[in-house]
């Protein structure tokens, strides 16, 4: 798995985000314990392979929060977003319209 990233929008923050981009990585995504949330880039995402619901953020391509979803166990979600954001249920959300930006994770 990638290193992890910092994503901020304003007072929300999350910590140990990865960018999946190996087929690898967007296969194993958030079911990695050592992750807390995954960036997509993509449009769609399903939920074949998880066994409770995720939490969705969809994003402009500019990392503007322009909507937030479920996904549940075996469904299909289809947005127009650039970028979806992967979290558990218990991260709250960004709020609508945040701009999310990088930053690099500090050290362990």
């Amino acid at each position: 798995m990638p290193a992890s990233v910092i994503l901020r929008g304003g007072n929300w923050v999350a910590d140990g985000v990865v960018f999946a981009i190996s087929f690898g990585e967007r296969l194993t995504g958030i079911r990695n314990p050592n992750v807390s949330g995954v960036l997509l880039h993509t449009s769609s995402v399903h939920g074949r392979g998880i066994s409770s619901p995720l939490r969705l953020i969809h994003l402009s391509r500019s990392g503007t929060v322009i909507g937030e979803g479920l996904l549940a166990p075996g469904q299909i979600v289809r947005s127009k977003s650039y970028w979806v954001l992967e979290l558990p249920l218990s991260t709250p959300a960004p709020p609508p319209g945040a701009r999310l930006t990088v930053l690099p994770s500090s050290p362990v």
